[in-house]
């Protein structure tokens, strides 16, 4: 994943964004809302977008990652439960679920 420290003016509230936190190494994902001047998190404690590593979603859509030995392209976000939506290369048949948590991927 290609994150980097962000400038406030690089946020909306429109968007999902991928942050990763690095005292615990996790990621999550989160849309943000303004607060006195700066973009907040709204999952995972509010936190200031400025000081965590962070991208926008929209750029991970399409992408192919390993889940286990299955291949998969990421289409769809689900903040609550830190997943993201799969469709395997090999089909529907005898794979994972739809939503994995973004933390047991492989990019």
């Amino acid at each position: 994943m290609d994150l980097l420290y962000r400038e406030n003016d690089y946020f909306n509230e429109k968007d999902y964004y991928i942050f990763f936190y690095i005292p615990n190494k996790k990621y999550f994902i989160s849309k943000v809302s303004l607060f006195n001047g700066y973009f907040r998190t709204n999952e995972s404690l509010r936190y200031k977008c400025t000081s965590l590593l962070c991208c926008n979603f929209n750029e991970y859509i399409g992408v192919y990652v390993k889940y286990g030995s299955y291949l998969g392209m990421i289409v769809n976000c689900l903040p609550e439960y830190n997943c993201v939506g799969i469709i395997y290369a090999q089909g529907q048949k005898k794979v994972p679920h739809y939503w994995v948590n973004i933390n047991d991927l492989k990019y």
